[in-house]
């Protein structure tokens, strides 16, 4: 279809040229003058005669003589209504091996007579090729330079014309301008552009610039028209991610909320955003952030945790204080009873007062933002369990965990074993016990004898600590009372005498050393005698427990008695 289109195109282009053509011959191929007597000659004879002798009697055309001869011939049969029959016999001879010049040259102008360009064309340039081959033939080649010229600029003229009406074009615009142009793959230009003329068909076209999506589209060419392709690039998409310290906050792209952190957005459109980051219990952080084309951008914050005061009033000495399980105050036991504890995270926490000998206190605060939160430390007395007290045997080398509700010194038991004993009294000092500072006015251990004994006790300070695991061989050979393990002199002493009663030692010396600064590591209780003395211990039940009683003065004069078990008085 294409190709009839072009030919019917070109046909009409050609039938234009030979209308103008043909004016043109009839002044430019016509001879100013033609000589009467060639006139007259050929009236004289029929026309093919005339065609074949004046057209075959000579080889030679060098002068304008010989091509106003031609013409005449040309003119005549015109006149007659001959020239087709002319033309055919000028074919016919011009197909011939050796065909004489002047036949091609009247050819040439039967065609240009006729306004058939490319033929007259060709004829001539068939003329220049046979004369150039056959130097012997006599024809001045100048007299056809011009008119094959004339004609080459009219064909191609013609043939332009009839290529522009089998073109398109397509005008290329893009916003922003400046983007590569491909068409079918080659880099032809940049926007705004217009191609060349394109026969009709499709064309692949790509719009490419930095940082805006690349465009490929299919356009379409019509012939003789031009095809308007505009594109908005679009900017890529950037890509944001967003850290927080701590974990989990909520983030808000514009006031919508997204997610949490940590977050990130693969394609997110470029521009300028408002992010805001928040959590429970801590500050709301808002950040600008701007989202540049194929570019990450990364948005690192840290909240700041909101925090209040929690004052703790009524601490008793000695006590420990933990938030939400590490201990926070003191480092070591305080004789302060108000504590501030600042910087304290809003929300709920676990707080937890401990004292010895006194009930643990566990509560739930509320710390609000900037806000102080009071309470009390005030910690209920518990019943004493500071006393330990034990034996070691000479035949026991390994600890031995049972429960003795007896304890024995013996110098020679029926075994030929050796027996000591060992009492302590913990936590004697602090708030609600035996106040530091405290003069130390008298001091009394008494133990319920549970043997029938006759002899001499005594009560040697310990020097070196020891528990209720201790064993003979975890002192030297038992214990020596040699200022190293225990005193050398003894700090009290009483004669035992009968079964079920009650012994009182005076321990107001060892009490007094203690108060001051010393280590309180309790006493060791020897019988040098093989009589059995043995005493009951702190776990029986009965209430015979040892028992330690102690007035002293700081403000005024006061007694606290310490038993196992029981509530301090």
């Amino acid at each position: 279809m294409k190709k009839l289109l072009a030919f019917f195109i070109l046909t009409i282009g050609f039938l234009i040229l030979i209308s103008c053509n043909s004016k043109e011959m009839e002044h430019s191929t016509k001879p100013d003058t033609i000589e009467e007597s060639t006139i007259v000659e050929l009236e004289k004879v029929s026309p093919q005669q005339n065609w074949q002798e004046l057209l075959l009697s000579s080889n030679e055309i060098s002068t304008p003589e010989d091509i106003e001869a031609i013409t005449a011939i040309i003119e005549k049969a015109v006149e007659n209504n001959n020239l087709e029959e002319l033309q055919t016999f000028l074919e016919t001879e011009a197909v011939k091996d050796e065909v004489p010049p002047q036949i091609l040259f009247g050819l040439s102008l039967v065609y240009g007579r006729k306004g058939l360009v490319k033929e007259e064309y060709k004829t001539i340039e068939k003329l220049e090729e046979q004369v150039k081959q056959r130097p012997g033939i006599a024809f001045n080649l100048s007299l056809v330079y011009g008119r094959k010229e004339t004609l080459k600029s009219q064909i191609d003229k013609v043939e332009a014309d009839a290529l522009a009406l089998l073109q398109g074009f397509i005008s290329i615009s893009s916003e922003p301008t400046g983007a590569e142009v491909f068409l079918d793959g080659d880099l032809v230009g940049a926007t705004p552009f217009t191609t060349e003329g394109l026969r009709e068909g499709s064309y692949s076209i790509e719009i490419r610039k930095d940082n805006y999506a690349t465009v490929n589209q299919a356009v379409s060419v019509k012939a003789s028209l031009i095809t308007e392709f505009t594109k908005e690039l679009v900017l890529l998409p950037g890509s944001l991610v967003i850290n927080s310290e701590p974990v989990g906050s909520t983030v808000l792209l514009d006031g919508e909320k997204i997610g949490v952190t940590p977050l990130e957005i693969s394609k997110i459109k470029v521009g300028e955003y408002e992010i805001t980051i928040s959590k429970e219990n801590y500050s709301t952080n808002a950040i600008t952030a701007q989202i540049e084309p194929a570019d990450v951008t990364i948005v690192n914050t840290s909240l700041v945790a909101l925090t209040g005061i929690l004052t703790i009033n009524d601490l008793p000495d000695g006590s420990f204080v933990y938030l939400d399980g590490e201990r926070t105050f003191p480092s070591n036991s305080t004789t302060m009873r108000r504590k501030v504890l600042k910087n304290i995270p809003v929300g709920k926490h676990e707080l937890t007062i401990k004292k010895n000998n006194y009930i643990e206190k566990n509560i739930i605060v509320m710390i609000n933002s900037g806000q102080i939160t009071m309470i009390s430390g005030k910690v209920e007395i518990d019943t004493y369990n500071g006393v330990i007290d034990t034996q070691i045997n000479s035949k026991e080398t390994a600890a031995i965990f049972i429960k003795r509700f007896s304890i024995k010194s013996d110098n020679k038991e029926n075994d030929n074993s050796k027996s000591m004993a060992l009492i302590r009294f913990d936590n004697l000092f602090g708030e609600n016990l035996i106040p530091n500072g405290s003069d130390i006015l008298s001091a009394k251990l008494t133990v319920y004898s549970d043997n029938d004994s006759d002899g001499t006790i005594y009560l040697h300070r310990m020097l070196i600590p020891w528990n209720s695991n201790a064993t003979w061989n975890y002192f030297n050979n038992g214990i020596s009372t040699d200022n190293k393990e225990a005193l050398r002199s003894s700090d009290s002493s009483i004669i035992s005498k009968g079964i079920n009663k009650f012994l009182t030692f005076n321990v107001l010396k060892s009490l007094k050393a203690w108060a001051s600064g010393e280590y309180n590591y309790g006493w060791l209780v020897k019988n040098p005698s093989d009589n059995g003395f043995s005493f009951l211990s702190s776990e029986s039940i009965n209430g015979k427990g040892p028992t330690l009683t102690i007035k002293y003065r700081l403000n005024e004069e006061k007694e606290i008695i310490f038993q196992q078990g029981i509530n301090i008085e």
